[in-house]
């Protein structure tokens, strides 16, 4: 469900490309996923986990929900701050 909300997402923000990377480091599992859809603004980067906010006509509860998710099975996600403000998210499962 986590990584379907953030294809959902980058389909809605036009993207061509989404981009997995998988690192096991000590106990983790930490996968990055971007995409070259049309980023997501440094004003709101603060709210896109906030339950119903959104930028499109969705219901504002999918981010939320994965943050939810992740929280419940130990795990963390997080947006990454990038230089051309392009939405690349980690997520981060414990073994």
């Amino acid at each position: 469900m986590v990584i379907d909300t953030l294809i959902n997402n980058a389909v809605k923000a036009k993207a061509k490309v989404v981009t997995f990377n998988a690192v096991i480091f000590d106990d983790n599992l930490q996968i990055s996923i971007s995409d070259d859809g049309k980023g997501i603004k440094r004003s709101i980067r603060d709210k896109v986990f906030d339950m119903g906010f959104t930028t499109t006509k969705g219901s504002g509860l999918g981010l939320h929900h994965a943050k939810n998710i992740m929280e419940k099975i130990d795990g963390n996600i997080e947006l990454l701050d990038t230089e051309d403000n392009k939405a690349q998210f980690s997520l981060t499962f414990t073994r």
